[in-house]
């Protein structure tokens, strides 16, 4: 059977007391567990933002081509349609400036 509770030390080494360490374990448990609801806080707003992007990608590019096939290629309209992604460079890779 164990020793009873006035035989264990009741301070340690740098000079603290069990209790104070229990207190600080404790503490240490509870940022922990709001460490891990932060995370999936995160995860669960970046998902919804995710989805938002998404659909505004694809409800943008359905304006550009309902625009376009309304009205042609050229126009102020379609001029102001906003470029959702950057355009490519056709130069071969060769033939790309290289920035020194």
């Amino acid at each position: 059977s164990p020793p009873g509770p006035g035989v264990w030390p009741q301070t340690l080494w740098d000079g603290r007391t069990v209790e104070e360490f229990a207190v600080v374990v404790k503490l240490f448990e509870e940022a922990h567990v709001a460490i891990i609801v932060a995370e999936v806080d995160l995860k669960i707003a970046r998902d919804n933002l995710r989805r938002a992007q998404t659909e505004a990608t694809a409800l943008l590019m359905a304006y550009g081509h309902g625009v376009r096939a309304r009205l042609g290629d050229h126009g102020a309209l379609v001029d102001s349609i906003p470029q959702l992604w950057l355009r490519h460079s056709s130069r071969p890779k060769g033939e790309r400036a290289v920035a020194a």
